[in-house]
């Protein structure tokens, strides 16, 4: 069924350089696939911790209550937090209330990317970040890596110096109804046997570079999700591996992609890489100067 979905997808990307499809694969590579995100997905652990709260206007900072917080605590966040962090505690829920935000305005380039985020997770096990807006980073926006493993909801990001968030060294996240943009070294990227699942509402929109990159082994599930890759300055997604070929996408639940007007292509699948579709998914590909680009053995 693959090479038939092939050609009629390089069809419609060539001539009409816009690719609207829906295709069907078999129940049992849906259960596949729901069973693959399944043994990727991470439960969260409830520790019983206690509540922190940070009032970042008076005074007060999120590195103080990262210091003291215990597995299963809850930080409370507001006003406008002026630092870096990196989180290496288990089971944190860090949660924005009202326009709370971490803002990187006058901070120092670390040049270590260990600690180039705003908000770098590192190791750190069944954590949540959730309404939280990351703004004008000398660097990364968030970097997650080594082993962690994080809940990402209604997290915005932008104005980022370089990537705006940025998953590694089989790092694992569940990303629902999260925003990037204005990125200066593309949106989001998926590097190094990471894993990633999109759900709800994502935008990736307007930055330099791709606003989807994924390579090194990685994994990309797109779940029930409504995703807009457009206004990038290379691709809308792109997957890519020279040396491992082993990407895959795999579009599970009912779901939705629109690239249009960036600046190489909608979608970009190379070196290996595969795009396999459920009988809910679409893609559009709209205004860019090419639709679907498919290249080295990619199907």
């Amino acid at each position: 069924m693959l090479p038939n979905i092939t050609r009629s997808l390089l069809a419609t990307a060539f001539t009409a350089l816009m690719i609207s499809t829906t295709a069907a694969v078999a129940d049992n590579t849906e259960d596949n696939d729901r069973q693959r995100y399944e043994g990727h997905a991470h439960k969260k652990n409830h520790h019983g911790g206690r509540s922190l709260h940070v009032d970042c206007d008076h005074g007060q900072t999120l590195t103080e209550a990262l210091a003291i917080a215990k597995p299963g605590s809850t930080i409370l966040i507001e006003g406008t937090c002026n630092e870096r962090v990196v989180v290496k505690t288990d089971g944190l829920t860090i949660e924005g209330r009202g326009n709370a935000a971490i803002d990187g305005s006058g901070l120092p380039v670390t040049k270590s990317v260990r600690t180039a985020g705003l908000i770098t997770v590192d190791t750190a096990r069944d954590v949540t970040i959730r309404s939280m807006n990351v703004t004008q980073s000398p660097e990364a926006g968030l970097v997650i890596l080594r082993g962690a493993s994080v809940d990402l909801e209604d997290v915005s990001v932008d104005t980022t110096r370089f990537t705006g968030i940025y998953i590694y060294e089989n790092a694992t996240v569940e990303m629902k109804d999260t925003t990037v943009t204005g990125a200066g070294g593309g949106g989001i990227l998926v590097n190094g046997n990471s894993y990633l699942a999109l759900k709800g509402e994502i935008n990736s929109t307007g930055n330099q570079g791709d606003g989807i990159h994924a390579f090194g082994e990685s994994t990309l599930d797109l779940l029930e999700a409504t995703i807009e890759l457009s206004e990038n300055s290379r691709a809308g997604l792109f997957v890519f591996d020279a040396e491992v070929h082993a990407n895959n996408i795999a579009f599970v639940g009912p779901c939705a992609v629109t690239a249009r007007n960036n600046g190489f292509f909608g979608i970009g699948i190379a070196d290996g890489a595969a795009l396999l579709f459920s009988r809910t998914a679409s893609i559009t590909a709209t205004h860019n100067p090419t639709g679907l680009y498919i290249s080295n053995g990619s199907f």
